[in-house]
């Protein structure tokens, strides 16, 4: 068995490491002298002036996080800059840094987080990367489906808003599904430490496990089986919130460039000279290696036709009835070739001889 991304959970990642600015930003209004992405390599620098300046990308439908990394110590009062959920200029929801007097002038909420569900936000920040997340404030909002970032206000002098990364995603949630009742995950840190264990109750379910850090952050999985057992340790996986993984996943085979379906069937041909020859595409649709695997034919019900199947890794190779494969690369695919290979021995029929591909890797 083996352990699979199938849903990744990033929606949409800036780490401003270009001198362009990502196209999927809109900017109200259209001022381009007041942003730069190449005065300060790996940097969005926003600034300051009159109007107020929102810089915005599409939020999404449904449940998101939001997280910004920023650079910004405002010394100066009526002056602000964070991330907003904008619906027109002047009715926005807002996650702002500003001068407090309060605080030590070094203080800032250097990581923001907006978390969205349904329709209620809850605003979130922390002063370094270490300390725990602290509720900032949370309400109701119907937006305009914008989201985004935003400077407002304007004295001389006023610093610019220097934001590191923008990264909005699915959920905080990671998602293992297709695990048998009973079975216990594990979820582990690269340093090998347990952060968390689940026991599966229902199988379409799997477990869930919520993590607060800012993704990407790198995981992996252990599973036990009902008796305690390790039965499968996953890879180390680069995970983002609102990652949905398969215990199990299959390989797509394709027949002759059609689908092979579990409850279908599909015809071959007719033997020419004794035999019919076709192509296999074995194709992984995921986003980790798939390896130690094996292409055969078995019988399907009592019919004898199955040990008259060949594969071969090439269209004039030699074609045995087991065929070892090494791996199948992520995102990829290979192209093999079968054979029915009549017996002459065996009398002409013409009821058809069926067999079963069967696909294994560990």
């Amino acid at each position: 068995m083996n352990i699979v991304k199938i849903v990744s959970g990033k929606i949409f990642f800036d780490e401003f490491d270009n001198t362009e600015l990502n196209p999927k930003w809109e900017m109200i209004p259209y001022l381009p002298q007041r942003i730069s992405t190449s005065e300060l390599s790996g940097f969005l620098k926003m600034y300051h002036g009159n109007p107020d300046v929102y810089l915005l990308v599409d939020e999404p439908d449904n449940e998101f996080v939001l997280d910004i990394r920023n650079n910004y110590r405002p010394q100066i009062h009526d002056i602000y800059a964070g991330i907003v959920v904008f619906k027109e200029p002047n009715y926005n929801l807002e996650l702002l840094e500003y001068y407090d007097v309060s605080k030590a002038e070094t203080y800032v909420y250097e990581y923001m987080r907006l978390v969205k569900t349904k329709d209620v936000y809850i605003a979130y920040g922390k002063n370094t990367l270490s300390e725990p997340w602290e509720v900032l404030g949370s309400g109701y909002f119907y937006s305009g489906k914008k989201i985004g970032l935003v400077v407002k206000g304007y004295q001389e002098p006023s610093p610019s808003f220097d934001v590191y990364y923008f990264r909005l995603y699915r959920s905080n949630r990671i998602q293992i599904i297709n695990i048998p009742i009973n079975y216990k995950v594990q979820l582990l840190n690269e340093s090998n430490t347990i952060l968390d264990t689940k026991k599966v109750l229902d199988p379409y379910v799997g477990v869930i496990f919520t993590q607060d850090d800012i993704p990407p952050y790198r995981r992996y999985f252990k599973v036990f089986n009902e008796n305690n057992e390790l039965v499968h340790t996953s890879i180390l996986f680069d995970i983002v919130g609102g990652d949905t993984f398969y215990y199990g996943a299959v390989l797509n085979c394709y027949i002759n460039d059609e689908k092979l379906w579990e409850a279908g069937e599909y015809f071959l041909g007719t033997f020419k000279d004794s035999e019919i020859p076709f192509t296999v595409k074995l194709e992984n649709p995921y986003e980790n290696d798939i390896r130690n695997i094996s292409i055969q034919a078995v019988p399907y019900d009592t019919n004898p036709g199955y040990d008259w199947v060949k594969f071969s890794n090439t269209v004039d190779g030699t074609y045995t009835d087991i065929l070892p494969i090494e791996v199948v690369s992520a995102n990829n695919s290979i192209t093999l070739y079968g054979k029915v290979i009549r017996d002459t021995s065996v009398t002409s029929s013409i009821e058809p001889y069926k067999f079963l591909i069967r696909v294994n890797y560990s």
